[in-house]
């Protein structure tokens, strides 16, 4: 036990969850095209007069597709993670530690989304269209993730602590 925690890097692991919400709330946009009719008639709050069309099953799958979403972005952070340990030959424990934290951060809403949504939202504003909002959103939030993955700045915190004056190790081919 004292040997796997002092081969965790606190930076990755830190990186890489930060990472993995932006994946989480990006596939949770996305996963409102899943019924994006139901959820414009709740927009539009038309949904009280359209019960006898809207069924229960079509709500409760609904519903159950928004909130597994999450998961999904958790998955895709942590193979992301795991991708990155295996090409940097760094701890793949740090990953099974990212796959907790972010879980742990999405089941329980541990991050104060609404405050951080309002500026990663921001791009979606210049449409009208509630589909182009969606997909703006989810892909300003991808990218953001992928930026945490894969900037070599980024890398290079990881592997010594600083953004300047340091050499990134090149993964072996």
């Amino acid at each position: 036990m004292k040997n796997f925690i002092s081969k965790l890097n606190w930076r990755l692991i830190l990186v890489h969850v930060l990472a993995a919400c932006f994946f989480v709330y990006s596939a949770h946009s996305l996963s409102y095209f899943y019924d994006i009719e139901m959820v414009r008639m709740t927009l539009d709050k038309t949904l009280d007069s359209m019960e006898h069309i809207i069924s229960p099953v079509r709500i409760a799958y609904a519903t159950l597709f928004i909130s597994v979403s999450g998961y999904i972005g958790v998955v895709v952070g942590t193979i992301a993670s795991l991708l990155l340990c295996k090409k940097y030959k760094w701890f793949k424990g740090n990953s099974i530690v990212v796959l907790l934290i972010s879980s742990l951060f999405y089941k329980f809403d541990i991050i104060e989304w609404l405050f951080i949504n309002s500026v990663f939202y921001f791009p979606a504003r210049l449409f009208h269209h509630f589909e182009a909002k969606l997909i703006t959103h989810s892909v300003v939030l991808f990218m953001f993730g992928v930026l945490c993955l894969f900037n070599k700045r980024i890398i290079r915190f990881i592997e010594t602590g600083r953004f300047i004056n340091s050499q990134v190790t090149e993964p072996v081919s």
